[in-house]
């Protein structure tokens, strides 16, 4: 089962074929979820405000963690746009299950609409991106 949610309208056809076809080669995985770069919001990056106003480290880090975003572990957060899974996953969790398999779309066809700023870039990249069919 593929749900194609209505808030991702940049995702292609082309990226829904390509997590099922990643789906259908991995039988040991139940599930498909697509995924962004997390560029910019790395955990170890993420501040908290304490009552009295000092800035602090939201997670502490083990050991002497990079500093510089280009030295942290690339991480991904979904995006929204496709979620592909076995029916038996469906029928019992929802979108995804516990073998999930990551399909990695570019940010450019990751935007997810949640919001009237959201709907205003996605009204904008529709408008500016090269030609393409959905």
């Amino acid at each position: 089962m593929c749900r194609p949610p209505a808030t991702s309208p940049l995702r292609t056809a082309a990226d829904i074929d390509a997590a099922v076809r990643l789906l259908a080669a991995n039988p040991s995985a139940d599930s498909v979820v697509s995924v962004e770069a997390a560029v910019g919001i790395h955990p170890v990056r993420l501040k908290r405000i304490l009552v009295d106003g000092a800035l602090k480290d939201a997670f502490e880090a083990e050991g002497h963690s990079p500093r510089r975003r280009q030295d942290l572990e690339p991480l991904f957060r979904r995006n929204g746009a496709i979620y592909v899974a076995r029916a038996a996953v469906t029928e019992r969790q929802g979108l995804w299950g516990d073998d999930c398999l990551a399909y990695v779309m570019p940010e450019e066809r990751s935007i997810n609409i949640n919001t009237e700023f959201q709907f205003r870039v996605a009204e904008w990249a529709i408008q500016h991106a090269p030609s393409r069919t959905c």
